[in-house]
């Protein structure tokens, strides 16, 4: 499997084995979630809708084994699932989407003739959205009862129609069997993907998507530019730019990242927004107007859900589980544990390699490499900092002696494009740029002054035999 600092190859077996891990690890937590609803008792609307979910799940066990496992092993309903427990504004929301794909998964077997014995009536309640659409986890994120419109639906399937019924317009119809496309939890590339992108699917409907947004995601500034491209255009781009840079990488994503949802910025904010909870959890992105930052996003995310994935935190670093924001970040505006600084520079080591990788091609560009100047700075201010104040394990203390030699053999990079563009002055610009910045906030732990080779922002060859 590799180290922990880059995506490295990944052979099919292993592959494998990770996603049986993940696929186990999903079906304890339906399972978990399952039992919380039972203990919390049936009270509330939003407990009848979680009872109405699992009843659903039950019926689709008995009569379809196959599908229901499919269903538990998916990744979306166990988030659902924990989404709907934690009580967020989007509670209701998610129990539909999921309550749905079960109602759109009986519906098909039922009406393309799967059942092929007598089977008891089921009955369910939906909510339809605007134009009668029921939220789901389908080909194009949702599906809908024509001509019976917005509202509560009653839904009774038995083996010869579908009765549909809006309790709160009393529209109601009876159709016979139906032409629908085959649900996602029948197929483990659940949705259909972009030409040449091998790597993820898309879920793109801003109705679904909101119901899995769960945390502030990572903000970038983008820059001026023009009209953004639909997610699967820029994510097809993003996967080509690194299968030519990082190929590795693709290998990983293949089975951690079973999907990319889009977030939706706010008004007219032109920040682009990241964000990722886990192994085998879809990763979360605004839309772009370069698709050369969906490759660095990708990046980025994708060794947050490694870095979950490989490392035992409490078992690496000593103070894993302090959770105080004691420490500059200079990756956020805000203080961050020490367990931050872990992480951000395991993620941006990686997109500074992704970005070095690319460099043949950028030879003029000067921002660029300022960029790219400016977050070697970033990482090696947090290994000073982990370095200093991190009591770290065996694993740790192996991990970060491959952190310093890639640090080293990034910055011998830049120093050669830096001597070759006359661009020192940059260099210094930055630097002063770092200890202004440290110096402002001398109450947190890393800050100017405390760390002892805070001032010398490069690796050298003392670090090195360190």
């Amino acid at each position: 499997m590799g180290g922990l600092l880059w995506p490295e190859p990944l052979a099919a077996e292993e592959a494998d084995r990770i996603r049986s891990r993940i696929e186990v690890t999903r079906a304890a937590k339906v399972v978990h979630y399952m039992n919380a609803v039972f203990a919390r008792g049936g009270a509330g609307e939003t407990n009848l809708r979680e009872a109405a979910l699992i009843s659903a799940l039950e019926r689709l066990a008995a009569r379809d084994s196959q599908a229901a496992s499919g269903m538990v092993k998916h990744w979306s309903l166990p988030v659902l699932l924990g989404r709907a427990l934690k009580g967020l504004d989007q509670s209701a929301k998610c129990v539909d989407v999921a309550l749905g794909s079960i109602v759109y998964t009986e519906l098909l077997a039922r009406l393309q003739g799967e059942v092929t014995v007598h089977a008891p009536a089921t009955q369910f309640k939906l909510a339809a959205g605007p134009g009668g659409w029921i939220a789901a986890l389908t080909e194009n994120g949702r599906f809908r009862f024509k001509g019976i419109g917005e509202g509560t639906l009653s839904v009774q399937i038995d083996n010869a129609n579908v009765h549909v019924q809006n309790e709160t317009s009393n529209l109601s119809t009876v159709f016979p069997c139906m032409d629908y496309p085959r649900p996602v939890w029948l197929e483990f590339d659940f949705l259909p993907k972009p030409e040449n992108c091998e790597v993820v699917a898309i879920v793109e409907d801003p109705y679904i998507a909101a119901a899995f947004v769960t945390a502030p995601p990572q903000a970038h500034q983008a820059p001026n530019g023009g009209i953004p491209l639909s997610l699967a255009e820029s994510i097809s781009l993003a996967v080509d730019f690194i299968s030519d840079t990082f190929p590795s990488a693709l290998d990983w994503l293949r089975v951690l990242t079973p999907a990319i949802i889009r977030l939706n910025r706010s008004g007219a904010s032109r920040t682009r927004l990241s964000g990722s909870f886990g192994a085998g959890l879809p990763i979360h992105l605004s839309q772009v107007e370069d698709p050369w930052f969906h490759a660095e996003d990708l990046v980025h995310e994708l060794q947050h859900q490694r870095f979950n994935y490989l490392v035992h935190g409490d078992h690496w670093f000593g103070r894993w589980n302090d959770k105080a924001p004691k420490f500059l970040s200079p990756y956020r505006a805000d203080p961050r544990p020490l367990s931050g600084l872990h992480l951000g520079l395991h993620a941006f080591i990686a997109v500074n390699e992704l970005r070095l990788r690319r460099t043949g091609h950028m030879d003029d560009n000067a921002s660029w490499f300022a960029e790219i100047l400016q977050t070697h700075l970033h990482n090696v201010f947090s290994y000073r900092s982990a370095i200093a104040h991190e009591d770290l394990g065996k694993y740790a203390s192996a991990y970060y002696t491959d952190v310093v030699e890639a640090l080293w053999r990034q910055q011998l990079q830049i120093d050669e494009w830096c001597r070759r563009s006359n661009l020192a002055k940059i260099k210094g610009v930055l630097e002063k740029q770092q200890e202004s910045w440290a110096r402002a906030t001398p109450y947190l732990q890393n800050s100017s002054g405390q760390l002892g080779l805070l001032r010398a922002f490069e690796v050298t060859s003392t670090d090195l035999g360190a």
